[in-house]
């Protein structure tokens, strides 16, 4: 009998290991499964951003597929350098070229629109909406944005001269923001979330082809 009492006393203590194993495993799956379902969902949004910006250049610039990749590759890079997402960059510059309909004046837009952004606070895709319009000829839309500007550049809707008013105020913004504490913290969030997009990325054409 006492066999008998020491054996069901060691069941029951294994049997309290068990169901420990089991929830620390059932935690570590949950976990787990929570960490691909938020990286698929990155990647996800990521392959969005990035046909939107495609579709954008396709229809208003004479990018070929190869530039189109090139420019994304560089967006990914202005990305961490500045401090600032590709999925705020690529809208941005798709409305540039909507309105220039070339892709290295969109370029030198967007440099331009990132340091305004920085050194004012305002929402990157509304300057580079406002950068735009006044490529069209909407140059007083800026100053909506309460950046300052000469009334004569006003009167004349002188683009290049707006551009270089602009560059000579807020050029460079950017970099100095992005070498403050903040900025670097901002730049290396930045960067793991591209490392948990590639991870979703080699996740998305395996869940695109099963059956739910």
């Amino acid at each position: 009998k006492k066999a008998v009492g020491e054996a069901d006393t060691a069941l029951d203590r294994l049997g309290g290991s068990f169901k420990k194993i089991a929830a620390v495993t059932a935690v570590g799956i949950g976990a787990i499964a929570t960490g691909i379902g938020f990286a698929v969902k990155a990647a996800a949004e990521d392959q969005k951003s990035f046909e939107l910006l495609n579709q954008a250049l396709k229809a208003n610039t004479d990018a070929t597929n190869e530039q189109i990749k090139a420019i994304d590759d560089q967006i990914g890079k202005m990305s961490i350098q500045v401090g600032v997402a590709d999925d705020q960059l690529r809208p941005a510059f798709a409305n540039l070229s909507r309105a220039t309909g070339d892709v290295t004046k969109s370029q030198e837009l967007l440099n331009l629109a990132v340091d305004i952004s920085a050194a004012t606070g305002k929402d990157l895709e509304a300057v580079s909406i406002s950068l735009s319009k006044a490529y069209g000829g909407n140059v007083a839309g800026l100053q909506k944005l309460g950046i300052p500007l000469d009334e004569n550049l006003i009167k004349t809707k002188d683009f290049d001269g707006v551009v270089q008013q602009l560059s000579a105020t807020f050029g460079g913004a950017a970099a100095v923001a992005a070498d403050t504490f903040s900025g670097k913290l901002t730049r290396v969030k930045i960067a793991g979330g591209e490392l948990v997009e590639q991870v979703g990325s080699f996740l998305l054409p395996i869940l695109s082809r099963a059956n739910f």
